[in-house]
């Protein structure tokens, strides 16, 4: 995404003309005082304009601000800062240098009036620009080469200058313009550049972003080395520069590493939950299994218990059986009886009627008559009893009937419990091993975020220049001077 960004920005910003005044000095009589009479000031709507001349290995050596005051009316326009000459460019007008700045006095109305002046010692560019040469690989002084064929590679440094204010170390960005010359070279290596080819002049552009650093190399081919120059701007980034599609990128990104974050720490606690998940299932197929053992031990003790009823329902048929057998011999015999009990009446009272008069014979007869009559209701107390035995004997045959029936769908029931209960643990089993997959895959997958994070903040730290709110502008001659409508810097190596 950094590199897309680059490339884009790198050809944005090749189509910028490096424009402004020019450097020719003209001669002007300046003095120094000191500044006291401040209370005629005008407040000036300006703009600054920074030229850093810089020779072939990069190290500026001069700074000349040129300034451009809109809608002047006559008055006392004070800069300030540190200058070591000043004079207008836009007419004659006394320019006064003092210890803490400049003071331009002005007698007349201008649209845009500019001024030129040359800074002092303490202040520092943006950026500092190191460039290094070589000639078929090997270092080389700069004057050894130039005019020289061969294989030539510039290795250009841009990095941010510690020295810079703040605002301008944090908020500019650099882009660096080589130019050569295409009928005597060849361009065998542009590494981080654009290129155009115009006018028979090649034009590499290079770009650096707010707070960063970038070595770029170029290799060529030459007849006879040089270098048309080497132009920089050092410019304000505005992140609305990049349109609509990277409005809110760098928060978004930000945004999207919390949302990363709070992902990981939820399959953190997922992998704490799904341990305690799979502890309860081991738990579970723990119980289980004895559950399936305590049934199976009850289908035993039930299939005894099945056993033992059918054996005591056999017998109680055969019981029940006889007990209706007795039941037909007792009421047969208790009516042939009956019979008998007949005849013996009748005998013993045809015999008390012959012989009325004999007593033991009449006591006899009395006595065998009870004593038949005794039978007779004993015979009909067993058979009442024999029925009873019969009836009861039918009805528990009956309910063992039931109980064995019953038992033989518990029996059943049982078998169905047991499978289920089988089904259960294989199933809990098969649970926890999907546990033990999910468990062993989380890690990776927490890893996989955390390393996703620690990308995305690497990526955040270098598109950080994408959350910069540009703000108001700040002098770069003195931070206590009026707020500027622009300020930038043009950086150049002279051609040779």
């Amino acid at each position: 995404m950094k590199k897309i960004l680059f490339l884009s920005l790198s050809a944005l910003f090749l189509f910028v003309t490096l424009s402004g005044c020019g450097l020719t000095t003209t001669a002007a009589t300046t003095t120094t005082t000191t500044i006291t009479a401040l209370t005629e000031e005008i407040a000036a709507i300006k703009d600054e304009t920074v030229y850093l001349t810089a020779d072939a290995n990069g190290v500026i050596g001069r700074m000349i601000v040129i300034n451009r005051l809109a809608d002047v009316e006559p008055g006392i326009y004070v800069d300030r800062g540190r200058f070591t000459a000043a004079f207008g460019l836009s007419g004659d007008e006394t320019v006064t240098i003092g210890d803490n700045g400049l003071r331009l006095n002005i007698d007349s109305h201008y649209e845009e009036y500019y001024y030129r002046a040359e800074l002092g010692a303490g202040y520092a560019a943006p950026f500092a620009i190191d460039i290094a040469y070589e000639l078929d690989g090997e270092p080389v002084d700069v004057g050894e080469i130039v005019g020289t064929a061969g294989v030539v590679t510039l290795k250009m440094t841009v990095s941010v200058n510690p020295e810079a204010e703040a605002y301008f170390r944090d908020k500019y960005l650099c882009n660096l313009q080589l130019k050569l010359d295409s009928g005597k070279t060849r361009i065998l290596q542009a590494t981080g550049g654009t290129t155009i080819l115009a006018a028979g002049v090649y034009t590499i552009a290079f770009l650096v972003l707010p707070g960063t650093s970038k070595t770029f190399s170029v290799t060529v081919d030459t007849d006879a080395f040089g270098i048309g120059g080497i132009e920089a701007s050092f410019t304000r980034f505005d992140p609305a520069m990049l349109g609509d599609d990277f409005a809110g990128f760098g928060a978004a990104m930000a945004d999207l590493i919390l949302g990363l974050e709070a992902l990981r720490d939820g399959q953190v606690d997922l992998a704490d939950g799904l341990a305690d998940v799979r502890a309860a299932v081991d738990a579970l197929l723990v119980g289980s299994a004895d559950i399936t053992g305590g049934i199976g031990a009850y289908q035993d003790a039930a299939n005894l218990l099945l056993a033992s009823l059918s054996e005591l329902s056999d017998h109680i048929t055969a019981l029940s059986l006889g007990a209706s057998g007795l039941q037909d011999a007792g009421s047969a015999l208790l009516e042939g009886y009956a019979g008998l009990m007949g005849i013996i009446n009748d005998v013993a009272a045809t015999f008390a009627a012959l012989h009325p008069e004999d007593e033991a014979l009449l006591t006899k007869l009395t006595t065998m008559t009870q004593t038949a009559a005794a039978i007779e209701a004993a015979l009909s107390a067993y058979v009442g009893g024999v029925d009873s035995l019969s009836s009861n004997l039918a009805i528990l045959a009956a309910g063992l009937a039931q109980l064995e029936a019953g038992t033989e769908l518990l029996n059943a029931g049982l078998t169905e419990l047991v499978q289920a209960s089988g089904n259960i643990m294989d199933g809990l089993a098969m649970t926890g091993s999907g546990f033990d997959v999910i468990v062993a895959a989380l890690p990776a997958m927490i890893d996989a975020q955390s390393a996703m994070m620690a990308g995305l903040s690497d990526a955040i730290t270098g598109l950080a220049f994408l959350d910069i709110v540009p703000g108001d502008y700040v002098s770069f001659t003195d931070p206590d001077n009026p707020v500027p409508g622009s300020v930038q810097f043009i950086y150049s190596i002279p051609g040779f």
